[in-house]
């Protein structure tokens, strides 16, 4: 309980600093799909139709630290840059373009 209570906190804080992109968070056991395509530690794909007129990022929180991945469109992926020990959590953000 305390984990989910902690996740939604989490996920309200980095959507308020995306200025208004929209954040879907991964519970642990659906964490390599989502509503844009598949998506892990390392990358989120930005593979469905309903993702075709936005953008998707790659988002991994390790060390304490959230690690964006770039912007990718529909057919593309984005990739985290570095792989990291410890990940605390992992999601991705899309918005409209």
């Amino acid at each position: 309980m305390r984990t989910s209570i902690k996740r939604l906190v989490i996920a309200a804080a980095v959507t308020a600093a995306l200025g208004g992109a929209t954040l879907i968070a991964a519970p642990a056991a659906l964490a390599d799909n989502g509503s844009c395509g598949y998506y892990s530690e390392s990358r989120a794909v930005n593979s469905t139709s309903f993702c075709a007129n936005k953008v998707v990022q790659s988002q991994v929180k390790a060390g304490g630290k959230i690690n964006y991945g770039p912007w990718a469109r529909k057919g593309e992926t984005s990739w985290q840059r570095a792989s990291y020990a410890n990940v605390e959590w992992y999601t991705y953000a899309f918005h409209t373009v």
